[in-house]
């Protein structure tokens, strides 16, 4: 999903339901948008009672595509138990040295965003590799 400077207020609701049903706090939620220096604090409050819409960022709109497509994946693979959202997120994987997805995401900001995607997210992983080749065939 592209996000637009039209449809990011749209997809606000989306993102902060996300991550209530990842059990994040509001700490985390800063941190994994990058609103840091964009938005005082108390906004997030009206984010999350859709009184307001994020703010329109190239980067704030790459890290809301890479949270709704992360939860789509992860609904994907668990589509009878959310709660498996959260505790994957949670859970030492082999793949990011034994450490848990989201500390991957909290530590490496835009860029765990994109490794765990691809982690979870087969499709993009293709994609991503894909536009990779393309590329350096170019160059």
């Amino acid at each position: 999903m592209d996000i637009t400077e039209q449809n990011i207020a749209l997809a606000t609701p989306l993102v902060m339901e996300i991550f209530k049903s990842w059990r994040l706090n509001n700490d985390q939620i800063w941190h994994i948008l990058g609103l840091e220096g964009i938005a005082p604090r108390r906004d997030l409050r009206k984010f999350s009672q859709d009184m307001k819409g994020l703010p329109y960022t190239e980067e704030i709109a790459t890290r809301v595509g890479h949270i709704i497509g992360i939860n789509a994946a992860l609904r994907t693979s668990y589509p009878l138990n959310a709660e498996i959202s959260a505790s994957w997120l949670r859970q030492p994987h082999r793949r990011f040295a034994k450490t848990t997805p989201l500390d991957v995401i909290m530590t490496q900001d835009i860029d765990g965003l994109t490794r765990v995607r691809v982690e979870v997210d087969c499709a993009y992983g293709w994609a991503m590799s894909e536009d990779a080749h393309k590329a350096a065939k170019k160059s």
